[in-house]
């Protein structure tokens, strides 16, 4: 169960507000910032002197410099989310079409940040990040899910999701640590496939 300050993180997340989304932009472009140093060890001390931010701001915000790293690797996955809600109601395009192009932004936008990638995974616990941008991941998905499957029960909507998400999360991540001979057009082309008609229709 979350405790009232992961509520309140979550909450800040979607909040529309204009000092908390300042906050939120300073702080990540810290964790790039240290990233691209490559510096050891990391701590909440370092990212509040370089983004300027108090350090019960940040636990207002973050729980960890692994939380606010999987947060700056996964930013991408809103907008993806929202542009892909957008697209399914006007009904001018193919589901299909649609969900390509969503998972062609998300692998492009994790490729582009590999190193970001491999520096979170380095500083943390590679099982809690991989797990942490999954979980991103599905939250991103779940309104997708949702606006297909309106007439659903919640806990079907869930269930629909976390079969969705987790398989295509897992499956983009291996592929990135071991591409093999499968280009990124043949690996979307192959999530593309698996995913249910309802989302491709």
């Amino acid at each position: 169960m979350a405790t009232s300050q992961e509520r309140k993180r979550q909450n800040l997340r979607v909040v529309d507000d204009e000092q908390a989304r300042a906050t939120r932009s300073r702080l990540l472009a810290a964790v790039r910032e240290i990233a691209a140093e490559n510096v050891q060890r990391p701590s909440v001390t370092l990212l509040c002197e370089r983004s300027g931010v108090a350090r019960s701001t940040f636990y207002t915000h973050f729980a960890t410099v692994e939380d606010l790293a999987v947060q700056a690797l996964t930013e991408v996955f809103g907008e993806v989310s929202a542009d892909d809600v957008r697209r399914r109601i006007q009904h001018r395009e193919s589901g299909r079409d649609i969900a390509r192009d969503g998972l062609d932004r998300v692998i492009a936008a994790l490729e582009g940040s590999r190193e970001l990638l491999d520096y979170t995974i380095g500083i943390g616990s590679r099982a809690a990040v991989l797990e942490s941008l999954i979980g991103q991941f599905a939250a991103s998905t779940l309104v997708t899910v949702v606006t297909e499957y309106s007439e659903l029960d919640a806990s079907v909507q869930a269930f629909i999701n976390d079969y969705v998400s987790a398989g295509t999360a897992h499956t983009i991540l291996a592929w990135m640590e071991n591409p093999g001979a499968r280009g990124r057009d043949d690996l979307i082309e192959q999530l593309v496939d698996l995913l249910p008609a309802r989302l491709v229709s």
